[in-house]
């Protein structure tokens, strides 16, 4: 080992990360955190660490939050998801471990490529089928864009993952997917969201969380080929402040009820069956937007892709049939224990103790022989007497009510001590 490495690994571990850690580099910086490339010795698998720092802003914590309940309930049940391998409270940061992606985001690929109609479907299925995995689950999205699907690497054509839940939401408890909380990113949000940023009362009757993202999904697959947005939101957003280009884009969509096509330079370079699909995705009206069921139905997303393209789906699907669900034991523990982590990340540092773990939770199931055998046992597991299954949902339900209310119950206890 080199002395760079070595000082890198001895920094991980200076940080409070358990010492199967070993940092590699830096690949980012952002308004959370960084995350660091590191090599996980038990695994011997390269991950992402996103460390982000306890304490204010108080969003912060509700956004660790936030995530840490969508992986714990997503964790590794999709191969189009990024794989969360476990959250790490130390004393300073919160720590959420993942796979690595080494492709980069779709959008360092389309600042560098354009993409014909057969890549652009090829990657826009796999997402769907992010997507489609996440509503299942009754987890809306609420932020798809190019920024937030990776693609792996080196090898081509690309499996593209689904990364950073931080504003999504889960409608387990409720009938319908229905929200009334602001989320998304300008531009690829629905007008039935935008709107509530100019009339506060526009959100009192809630809003569809799975027509959000069919919308949002239809913005990202118009970027995909024409590399800009509809309705040339990011022309505002480059001349003006950033409420002045919202505002400018709700006159338009929300007010005017422009179509896209008709505020969309290069639409007509789009074939017939595209520009279909997207006349529909990008209806303004979201109780006449398809579903995502619909969506994937539709002839353009169905349609044939080159061989090489199709293979790459085939193996996915035959991945995805053996992948394991998580069954609800194993939810409620994962539930229990990320809002334990959010409880304990509130409190304040003291001294020496920033820089050691305090806390870790696994988030799926651990790769290898000896993981897979111990997930294996837990499923074959006989359920306990007088109705094991239904005790273990109603653990899960009281985990995940107990998870979503830990920041908030944690910011509280911060600001009365």
């Amino acid at each position: 080992m080199d002395a760079v490495s070595n000082v890198l690994r001895l920094m991980g571990h200076g940080l409070g990360m358990p010492k199967n850690y070993g940092f590699v580099k830096r690949l980012g910086r952002g308004a959370q955190g960084e995350v660091w490339l590191a090599v996980d010795d038990e695994s011997n698998e390269m991950v992402a660490v996103k460390l982000i720092p306890r304490g204010p802003p108080a969003w912060r914590l509700t956004m660790i939050g936030r995530e840490a309940r969508m992986m714990a309930r997503l964790g590794g049940g999709h191969v189009n998801i990024v794989r969360p391998i476990e959250v790490v409270l130390t004393g300073k940061y919160v720590a959420f471990v993942v796979e690595y992606v080494r492709g980069g985001s779709v959008s360092d690929y389309l600042a560098r490529h354009k993409m014909d109609e057969d890549l652009a479907c090829f990657l826009f299925r796999q997402l769907l089928d992010a997507v489609a995995y996440c509503h299942a689950h009754k987890v809306a999205y609420r932020d798809i864009k190019p920024a937030n699907c990776m693609l792996t690497g080196p090898g081509w054509p690309p499996v593209l993952k689904l990364a950073d839940f931080g504003l999504s939401q889960t409608w387990d408890g409720k009938e319908e997917p229905v929200f009334e909380t602001l989320a998304g990113t300008p531009g690829y949000m629905p007008p039935e969201i935008m709107g509530g940023f100019f009339n506060k009362n526009s959100l009192s009757a809630g809003y569809d969380g799975t027509r959000a993202d069919v919308y949002s999904a239809g913005v990202m697959l118009c970027v995909l080929m024409l590399r800009h947005m509809p309705w040339e939101y990011d022309a505002y957003a480059a001349r003006l402040p950033p409420i002045e280009a919202m505002r400018r884009l709700w006159q338009v969509e929300g007010v005017e009820g422009v179509p896209w096509r008709d505020a969309t330079t290069k639409a007509e370079r789009l074939s017939e069956g595209l520009k279909d699909l997207l006349d529909k995705m990008l209806e303004l009206d979201d109780s006449k937007r398809p579903t995502l069921e619909q969506v994937r139905a539709h002839p353009w997303v169905c349609r044939q892709l080159p061989p090489e393209q199709e293979r790459v789906l085939a193996a996915i699907a035959e991945r995805q049939a053996k992948n394991r669900p998580v069954t609800e034991a194993e939810l409620a523990e994962r539930l229990a224990g990320a809002a334990e982590i959010i409880r304990a990340a509130a409190q304040p540092l003291k001294g020496l103790a920033a820089y050691k773990c305090e806390m870790r939770v696994r988030l799926s199931t651990p790769r290898g022989r000896a993981g897979q055998a111990a997930a294996a046992a837990a499923a074959a597991a006989p359920a306990a007497a007088g109705g094991g299954a239904a005790a273990a949902g109603a653990s899960a339900a009281a985990a995940e009510a107990e998870a979503e209310a830990a920041p908030a119950a944690a910011a509280a206890g911060t600001s009365a001590a």
